[in-house]
């Protein structure tokens, strides 16, 4: 059964590739979220003209280009694919990310945000497509992304250079910086790059976190050089120590973690997580021998009442997710569940915001 949640990101604007931040809302030139929304429309206009001369094309008999070896249709990539994050930014056991297909089917622009309906999925996630009443054959899906439907919330203010985005989470999976990625390949007439700077999470939350949920597996991971001389290689090891109901070393690992979860005080910042110093300490708790191994990173799975997550410090693609159910929630309710959070840490991250988000709800329409 799917769990729904959101993962709320600090976002930034800057132009093109530059180091330097953009304000969301330069005077005398349209907000940002003007131009995000009117790139939305133009791509949506761009898709309708395009399936339909594709549909042409289909009954006039004939293809626009052909691939000389397979014999398939040639179409032209869509700005819809996002390519892979840079593995050297990637914590040291993730890999890096496949090519993921982020299209936007609808957008709501509302007073202080975009709400944006999108379909999401990573290339190569299923082989086969099959029909369980055996009427339809097998599809063929490598190669291709399976997506499912998601919503985000991109929050900025009138003037400033911090925002926030929203993502919808659904057993674990969200568009991410996929989704900021994909916003600038759909730029027209400006270069602006949004970027994604980490999750952020309020006090309460993570709170709970810690004091509801149990530590059920630590993981503890190293980079090793194999023994073999003719052919050394670099191989990744994972050491898995499952915590039972009640352990004693819970408690330890708990308080270990709440140091890594993002914060809105800042104190992440002014005290840099170390992950293999983490790893380290981890390993002590456990079992001490294992300290003298130097591990690189760790993981602690912690299961709350709603939800089971996988935490790691220095994590920029789990974070914090905020749950809300095994239901999904009609567009209102995410705004309003989105709303009830950011709004208690505008002012902690300087952020200047209208305070009456309930405005907004009126905005939104209801789930069809």
């Amino acid at each position: 059964m799917a769990t729904y949640g959101f993962k709320l990101l600090r976002v930034q604007l800057y132009n093109g590739r530059g180091h330097t931040e953009v304000n969301f809302g330069p005077k005398g030139e349209p907000h940002y979220l003007d131009r995000v929304a009117g790139d939305i429309a133009n791509q949506q206009e761009r898709r309708v003209l395009e399936e339909k001369q594709r549909a042409e094309t289909a009954a006039s008999g004939s293809v626009n280009a052909v691939d000389a070896e397979t014999g398939q249709d040639i179409y032209i990539a869509a700005d819809d694919v996002v390519t892979g994050t840079d593995a050297a930014s990637l914590p040291i056991n993730v890999s890096e990310k496949p090519a993921a297909v982020v299209r936007i089917d609808d957008f709501w622009r509302l007073r202080s945000a975009l709400l944006m309906q999108i379909q999401y999925g990573i290339v190569g996630d299923h082989d086969r497509a099959v029909d369980p009443q055996g009427k339809i054959a097998d599809a063929d899906l490598r190669g291709l992304a399976t997506t499912r439907p998601y919503r985000a919330l991109l929050i900025t203010p009138e003037e400033g250079t911090v925002g926030f985005l929203a993502v919808e989470v659904i057993s674990r999976s969200h568009a991410g910086t996929d989704l900021a990625r994909r916003l600038h390949n759909a730029a027209h007439g400006h270069n602006l790059k949004l970027r994604a700077q980490g999750p952020v999470a309020d006090d309460a939350a993570v709170k709970d976190l810690v004091n509801q949920g149990r530590v059920k597996e630590v993981e503890l991971f190293k980079t090793i050089v194999t023994s073999d001389a003719s052919t050394p290689t670099m191989r990744k090891v994972k050491v898995t120590f499952p915590i039972a109901v009640g352990a004693s070393e819970a408690a330890g690992i708990l308080k270990r973690v709440k140091t890594w979860l993002p914060r809105n005080s800042g104190s992440a910042d002014k005290n840099p997580i170390n992950a293999a110093e983490e790893a380290k300490v981890l390993a002590s708790i456990l079992w001490k021998d294992a300290a003298l191994l130097a591990f690189d990173d760790a993981r602690v799975q912690v299961k709350s009442k709603l939800s089971n997550r996988r935490l790691q410090p220095l994590d920029k693609t789990e974070g914090f997710i905020y749950d809300l159910g095994e239901d999904e929630l009609e567009k209102k309710q995410f705004v309003q569940a989105v709303a009830s959070v950011a709004q208690g840490l505008f002012d902690s991250i300087g952020m200047e915001m209208e305070s009456d988000w309930s405005e907004w709800l009126d905005e939104v329409p209801s789930k069809q």
